[in-house]
């Protein structure tokens, strides 16, 4: 059972008598139990059998009825009625009740199995008991009605969306964390991670087993019928939509900007677009309020971003960002390099920053929406070159307000900026820094979160690297400065001589790069053996100097994989391993990753979907 403390509402009486005072009490019960801490809050279904009231159906439907109000008073318990005497009795029923209350209580609803009614109480009013064996034969018919609502294709209807693990449903680290023995990873993994579903949305490569997931709305249907199901998001600042209201995904509508950039400028910004300098057209934009969800999804002109000076974001931080590109392949189709890895960890950020998170599908709409009103911009990439346009997805707290706590306006918008090669002269190496005075993140920080405070925690050590002769700086864990965290905005690895591929742990404080990751998996084909450990400075160090590390290289989306040079620090330095445009591995694993971005060769994995 996945919750941890619930309260049950049993009683069957109320003050003075009076049934209008019902509500009232069982409202005030919720917010103690959601102010105490609890997890979630149970009304019985047969709270409302008092004498006279009819057949057990009618107060199953008053409990429930109670769960959908209480939805609009409480934010974060999650709501249920035990499975008992009264519900088990009409599948039917009790299936479009639980749905429905999942959907107005923004994912929130709980189906569990209770005892019931006691026998005394069947008889007097006529009702056979029934065995245990009857409950959970109707229980599991009641979830076979609601399972074809979570199929739904369409990605509507009353299956929020669905979350997918970013490597396909299994754990990165291939369950070693497991095999130690982590329940409370394990547990994370549960709750947020689902097997993929199918692809039927432009996605290339192989479609993985579909799955009905734990995240669609109520949870799938478990080993043995009867078994508690839950819902996986748990938090209204997590909710997919409009709570009170059908799921229905954004649809970013087209206002064409008056006022676009000429051909002939447009042409001169693409022969040399430079990185960052230019933009689109247009920027995709929605927004987020705590009564209505997510809603206003628009394309509009790029320009000038209206906010005020009280604006959250301006004082306390409140934003996080993403960043991919698009890619124009030879037939003149324009794919985006595993997006929807991207929206998880957008998702992830929101979570950690107390903003709400963007359902995976509304993201991929929006690149989708944008691009194709600036598909010019697009360049075109004949072979050799590394031409794109370069995606920024960003989300920030647009309530005019002062006062720390998470905002209830959000703004999200996508620009666009198209991009030349990261190294306009070549592949070259990069000279590196360790920086020893400041840390990039802390445990328990943000450090795991693509948010600007990381990036802006890293410009300092930056500074003191460029003051010493050094492109960037590396910077090491905050509590020892002993083991290896990344750089500025990329991460790590080290190629050995006996072929492991190692790249430091996720740790907490290590941004979890969509580039990392398929490097982790593109390892392995080239023979490799990739592993994720803790990494002492002293290693690079002592590795370089007797001939253990033969390869360095960093990578991230703009730079891709970048060869690592000298090492430098107070009193000393490590030698370059790159040569003059880095090793045999780091260019093989480099052209790998462009060759499928670029479409030059078959996407094995499934990582590219066409955008436009």
């Amino acid at each position: 059972m996945s919750i941890r403390l619930g309260y049950q509402i049993p009683n069957f009486s109320y003050p003075g008598g009076d049934p209008r005072a019902i509500f009232p009490t069982v409202q005030q019960q919720a917010r103690e139990a959601e102010a105490a801490g609890f997890d979630c809050v149970f009304v019985m279904d047969h709270f409302y059998q008092l004498p006279g009231i009819g057949t057990p159906d009618e107060p199953m439907l008053e409990a429930y009825t109670t769960l959908g109000a209480l939805a609009a008073s409480t934010e974060r318990i999650q709501l249920s009625t035990l499975v008992s005497g009264n519900s088990y009795r009409n599948p039917t029923l009790l299936a479009k009740a639980a749905t429905t209350l999942d959907v107005v209580s923004g994912g929130r609803g709980v189906l569990a199995l209770g005892a019931g009614w006691f026998q005394l109480e069947h008889d007097q009013l006529g009702f056979d008991f029934g065995t245990f064996t009857d409950r959970f034969e109707k229980l599991d018919e009641a979830l076979q009605i609601i399972a074809p609502m979570l199929r739904d294709d369409s990605g509507r209807g009353y299956r929020p969306p669905v979350r997918r693990h970013p490597r396909g449903g299994r754990c990165r680290h291939q369950g070693a964390r497991h095999r130690r023995g982590n329940p409370r990873h394990r547990a994370q993994h549960d709750r947020q991670w689902a097997p993929p579903r199918r692809r039927d949305d432009g996605r290339r490569g192989a479609a993985p087993a579909r799955a009905l997931t734990r995240d669609a709305g109520l949870a799938r249907k478990r080993d043995y019928p009867g078994q508690q199901t839950r819902s996986a998001i748990p938090d209204s600042r997590q909710r997919p939509r409009k709570a009170g209201a059908l799921a229905m995904a954004l649809t970013f509508e087209l206002t064409a900007n008056p006022s676009p950039r000429s051909e002939a400028d447009r042409t001169a910004i693409l022969e040399d677009p430079g990185f960052g300098k230019h933009f689109t057209d247009h920027m995709a934009v929605a927004t987020w309020t705590k009564d209505a969800g997510w809603h206003d999804g628009r394309v509009t002109a790029y320009g000038p971003i209206s906010l005020m000076p009280s604006a959250a974001v301006l004082h306390y931080a409140q934003e996080i960002f993403e960043g991919l590109k698009a890619y124009r392949h030879a037939d003149g189709s324009i794919w985006s390099f595993r997006p929807e890895a991207n929206a998880q960890r957008m998702a992830r950020s929101a979570a950690r920053l107390a903003l709400p998170v963007l359902p995976e599908e509304d993201f991929i709409a929006s690149l989708r929406a944008l691009v194709a009103a600036d598909q010019a911009w697009v360049p075109e990439a004949p072979d050799g070159s590394e031409k794109s346009l370069y995606l920024r997805p960003f989300m920030y707290a647009s309530e005019a307000f002062l006062g720390v706590r998470p905002a209830n306006e959000v703004t999200f918008s996508v620009i666009a900026s198209p991009a030349g090669a990261y190294f306009s002269g070549g592949l070259k190496p990069v000279t590196l820094w360790i920086s020893q005075h400041y840390a990039r993140a802390g445990a328990g920080g943000t450090g795991a979160a693509k948010c600007g405070g990381n990036y802006a925690s890293s410009l300092a050590g930056q500074l003191e690297g460029i003051e010493h002769g050094c492109d960037q700086a590396v910077f090491l864990d905050a509590a020892t400065q002993t083991f290896i965290e990344e750089l500025g905005g990329m991460n790590l690895f080290f190629v050995t001589k006996d072929d492991r591929l190692l790249t430091p742990e996720l740790t907490g404080s290590i941004l979890e790069g969509v580039t990392r990751s398929s490097i982790l998996d593109l390892g392995k084909e080239l023979g490799l053996d990739p592993q994720e450990q803790r990494i002492e400075i002293e290693q690079w160090k002592h590795g370089v100097a007797s001939g253990e590390i033969v390869e360095i290289f960093a990578c991230g989306t703009a730079a891709v994989v970048t060869p690592v040079g000298e090492l430098r620090w107070e009193g000393g330095s490590t030698p370059s391993t790159a040569g003059a445009a880095g090793g045999e591995i780091t260019n093989a694993i480099r052209s790998r990753l462009l060759d499928i971005q670029y479409g030059r060769v078959e996407d094995t994995h499934g990582w590219l979907t066409q955008l436009a």
